[in-house]
């Protein structure tokens, strides 16, 4: 008698032991990918940041950048600059451009951000996809 398919068995055990690679592969390519782009980084984690404190207390809680400046004011009132740019030339939030040389970008207690496009003088353009809460990076060329 011969086999011609796989049991059960066999392609659940040939599953548990891809399902554990990826596991363990997975984390190490995320911050692989975080840690070449610092700047890219630095917004994933302004926004990890704020969306506990949103959580936490359970009301939208908003970061204040300053045009002309890299400088964004955390909720707490710290201030820190966006890594390896001179300043913020632009900013529009939800499709509007902001007027004034502050901008704010709130993140809610649902897990969702504001989105936001941040034109740099570095001719680099930050986009951020609210329900995922990433920031990608594009280089204006």
């Amino acid at each position: 008698m011969s086999r011609k398919a796989f049991t059960l068995i066999e392609i659940l055990i040939v599953l548990a032991i891809m399902s554990v690679g990826i596991v363990s592969v997975t984390p190490i390519l995320g911050e692989r990918t975080a840690e070449g782009d610092p700047q890219v980084a630095f917004f994933t984690e302004l926004l990890a940041e704020h969306l506990l404190i949103a959580q936490e207390y359970g009301i939208p809680i908003s970061v204040t950048g300053f045009k002309g400046s890299a400088n964004i004011m955390k909720y707490d009132g710290t201030r820190v600059a966006i890594p390896d740019i001179k300043s913020v030339q632009s900013v529009a939030v939800n499709g509007e451009d902001t007027g004034g040389a502050e901008y704010q970008i709130t993140v809610y207690p649902d897990g969702l951000c504001d989105h936001f496009i941040i034109e740099t003088d570095s001719d680099i353009t930050f986009e951020s996809y609210p329900i995922l809460m990433t920031v990608t990076k594009i280089r204006d060329e």
